[in-house]
Parts: C-alpha cells; sequence; structure tokens
C-alpha cells in the first residue's frame, strides 16, 4: 500500500518569494503541468514582518490550456484565506479537484488589509489521484 501511494503523488514546487509593503498585486507562482493527475493538494505560508498592521493573503487557482492565458479555475475548493500575525508563520492547505481542469495551472495571491510591512510567501502543491497507475 504504501508504495503504491508513493508512486501516486508527485510535489511540485510553485513558490511566491515575498510581498513588498504596499503590494496591491497578484503575485502568482510558477505553472504547474498536471498532465496524468486528477487533484492537487496546495499549501500555503506567510508570514508577515513587525509592527501593528494586519494583512489576510487570498490563494486562487487558475488554469490554462495552453499555458500562456489563465483564468480563475472554477471549482468550490480552489480558493483558501490565511491571516499571519506580525513574525509568526501561519499556514493553511487546500484541495483541489482538477478533473474539470486544463492541463496546467497556477496559484495567485492577493493580499487585502493593511500592506505596509514585507511579507513573505511560499507555496507548495502536491499532486495526486495519478491517472494512470504505474505498472506492478
Amino acid at each position: 500500500m504504501r508504495r503504491k501511494l508513493i508512486e501516486q503523488v508527485v510535489y511540485k514546487g510553485a513558490m511566491i518569494q515575498s510581498f513588498a509593503a504596499t503590494s496591491s498585486t497578484a503575485h502568482v507562482t510558477t505553472t504547474v503541468d498536471r498532465l496524468g493527475y486528477l487533484s492537487a493538494y496546495v499549501v500555503a505560508q506567510a508570514i508577515g514582518g513587525t509592527g501593528a498592521d494586519t494583512q489576510e493573503f487570498n490563494f486562487y487557482v487558475y488554469d490554462s490550456s495552453d499555458n500562456s492565458t489563465f483564468a480563475i479555475y472554477d471549482s468550490a475548493n480552489a480558493t483558501s484565506s490565511l491571516a499571519p500575525s506580525l513574525t509568526t508563520a501561519s499556514a493553511t492547505g487546500f484541495n483541489v479537484d482538477l478533473a474539470g481542469a486544463n492541463r496546467y495551472f497556477r496559484v495567485y495571491a492577493t493580499v487585502t488589509g493593511a500592506t505596509t510591512i514585507t511579507a513573505t510567501v511560499s507555496v507548495a502543491v502536491i499532486l495526486g489521484d495519478a491517472a494512470i497507475e504505474p505498472a506492478v
């Protein structure tokens, strides 16, 4: 059983390094090619700087058929949010059903609330549910 799980799950690094102070535009991860996988688990972590500012980070999955034009992926669980507290990191994770998604996707992050401090945000993607099981 353990071997089967390892063969059906793959990690795809997707990183957002930092939100500069007063940033109001969405930040985006590298593209993930999901070919052969039907689901993903997205893990996001954020840590703020110092001060009394409050921030909330919102994460959205966008997909694309050609790896150039991305649109928000319409799935009930393809979003999540988190609010780090000053210098303490906060994390969130969410499952994404990719059965109806296009081949390529990215995770977009936006920030709301006070944006006067720099925050570091990281995102990782784990693909699962291999469409074709490896040979035994």
